[in-house]
């Protein structure tokens, strides 16, 4: 099986995520919207129209247009419950856990866009696309990443920038 297939399998079975940019920054730390923007899934499509404009790079170098407001940002997420895990077919990954209000309203618009595809970025890289194959509302997984300390590096990234409690 293809990386890329078993990226869009693995992300459609278990869960599906620009993030910081320069302008996100002022002396080296994260702003608050640098800081929400570290984890992003964003819907996706092969051609450019005026919702569609946000050129990302998958990391198989295919080319698509996200749209300009994300789907779910880190804000999404209780970042606290933020753990690494791994799988043998996809890799080192983290499974963070949407907050119910954010699952509840991500889930209502996963029903009418089954079949679409989301990009999964951290950190600015794309570290994936995959169509949405299920309704998801309680876990998502970013990655893969290259190995586990990468994978741990992000994860708590993820925990000191996350917004904790309810």
């Amino acid at each position: 099986m293809r990386r890329s297939n078993r990226i869009a399998l693995f992300l459609g079975v278990c869960a599906l995520f620009p993030a910081c940019r320069s302008a996100d920054t002022h002396a080296g730390r994260l702003t608050a919207e640098g800081a929400g923007r570290i984890v992003e899934i964003v819907e996706v499509r092969t051609q450019s129209d005026t919702n569609f404009r946000r050129a990302i790079v998958a990391p198989d170098g295919t080319e698509w247009y996200g749209a300009a407001a994300p789907r779910l940002t880190l804000d999404s997420f209780d970042a606290s419950r933020s753990f690494v895990d791994h799988n043998p077919w996809s890799g080192w990954f983290i499974r963070m856990f949407i907050r119910e209000a954010s699952g509840d309203d991500f889930g209502r618009w996963m029903d009418d866009h089954i079949g679409d595809r989301v990009a999964v970025i951290f950190d600015g890289k794309c570290r994936g696309v995959a169509q949405m194959v299920q309704r998801i509302t309680e876990t998502l997984v970013v990655g893969p990443f290259e190995n586990e300390q990468e994978a741990e590096g992000a994860c708590a990234k993820i925990q000191a920038l996350g917004h904790h409690g309810p």
